[in-house]
């Protein structure tokens, strides 16, 4: 292999300073070469994690866009006569697809069955008299016809974006849909960040689509309510709170008492409203740290599509979430005052309204009372087919094994039955 010439330079013992300068050089203007090269390619990629997220998440948010257009107009000139037949095409089609799957199941083949005389299309000189000539008693003008069926449907269309829907399953439906497309049109807004995407016009007409049609299929007011929070804007969360009437919805109720002490606004009367609706979530949020080492698959609750039902379930959604955000403004040193302060007093019977009492924060006939139903609830859906939901049963062991763990340490005195 032949040799180089700095390497013949150095063996012969004749390298000098020129010669170190020049290989200096070389290698100064390589590295530079290189990191140009480099800077290049990091411009010119298009496919690095973080924009390849961003394009999907583009990409989904133009698809439900598109989606909600279409429910959107669909709704705004909705027709009974045309949905019927439409859900009378689908429930045939549905039917077909079960009968295709039934036999290939069994190991049959479809057989093809010649189409009968009602599949015939005439044309020419066997089509029938009244369908060509006009002079015929039969005969009925295309054009006229469509026009008095244009009529006729202008006149049965309604815009239930702006009426109460009739008890209408479809309609109920198809109305679903919609909020559903546009609440997810908002929580991608919010995926996506910036300053141009704002999710609240969404949930905003969730809001009052619901309040239209007297229904409560999204959780609009409390992700508007969270997003102004996670924002930092409290003033305009609180506008939101006073502008809306008041909600027994545990997020509400303990957002706008963590507001209240937030925004230093009588957060007393907030906290034992909150202690009130819900002493579940009180005792989670009041000792975080011992809850949040015991419980465990929160994110269960979280990502299930149905509404909770058992306070329970709301109490442990709400504070899984949002539990660290009260020990940031001390939120919790309230609330946990408040709960050993009534405790450590004694028991009283009077039903006061600006004060906690033992009744208040008496939890275990509660967690009775929701294990009953949860068991019976499942003992009657045992024969069904259907997916079935978080374990309750499981959660309020896990609640039970907190409460203990904090009466053992002594943390908070017991509660008699």
């Amino acid at each position: 292999m032949p040799k180089s010439k700095g390497t013949k330079r150095k063996q012969q013992g004749n390298w000098s300073a020129a010669d170190h300068a020049e290989r200096s050089e070389h290698k100064e203007k390589k590295n530079r070469q290189d990191a140009r090269r480099h800077e290049r390619t990091a411009l010119l990629t298009h496919d690095t994690f973080d924009k390849r997220q961003q394009l999907r998440v583009k990409l989904h948010f133009t698809k439900t866009s598109r989606k909600m257009e279409q429910l959107k107009e669909r709704l705004m000139q909705w027709d009974p006569v045309a949905e019927a037949e439409l859900q009378r095409k689908e429930e045939e089609e549905e039917k077909k697809q079960l009968l295709l799957l039934q036999d290939q199941e069994q190991g049959k083949k479809k057989k093809w069955v010649r189409p009968g005389p009602e599949t015939w299309k005439l044309k020419g000189a066997a089509r029938p008299a009244h369908l060509v000539y006009d002079f015929d008693t039969r005969y009925q003008c295309p054009h006229q016809k469509a026009h008095d069926d244009y009529r006729t449907k202008q006149s049965r269309l309604q815009n239930l974006l702006q009426t109460p829907m009739a008890k209408q399953e479809r309609a109920a439906s198809v109305l679903r849909d919609y909020l559903s497309t546009l609440m997810q049109c908002g929580h991608l807004q919010v995926e996506m960040g910036g300053n141009n995407n704002n999710p609240i016009p969404y949930w905003q007409e969730c809001m009052t689509l619901e309040r239209l049609h007297s229904v409560q299929w999204t959780t609009a007011p409390r992700d508007i309510l969270q997003w102004y929070m996670d924002q930092g804007n409290y003033q305009q969360a609180e506008q939101f709170l006073d502008q809306h009437p008041p909600s027994d919805d545990v997020w509400w109720v303990f957002s706008t008492a963590w507001l209240a002490v937030e925004l230093q606004r009588s957060p007393h009367a907030r906290m034992v409203s909150a202690i009130r609706n819900n002493p579940f979530g009180a005792y989670y949020l009041a000792f975080y740290e011992t809850f949040d080492q015991v419980f465990e698959y929160q994110e269960e609750l979280q990502e299930a599509d149905d509404i909770p039902q058992s306070s329970l379930e709301e109490a442990i959604e709400y504070c899984s979430s949002v539990g660290k955000m009260w020990k940031s403004n001390g939120a919790d040193r309230i609330l946990q005052r408040l709960i050993l302060g009534t405790l450590l007093q004694e028991p009283k019977d009077d039903d006061s309204k600006s004060e906690l009492t033992w009744r208040d924060l008496e939890w275990k006939k509660r967690l009775s009372k929701i294990e009953k139903v949860y068991e019976k609830q499942r003992n009657n859906d045992s024969d069904d087919n259907t997916a079935e939901g978080p374990d309750i049963s499981m959660y309020a062991e896990m609640f039970r094994t907190s409460m203990d763990m904090l009466e053992q340490a002594g943390t908070i005195p017991k509660i008699p039955l």
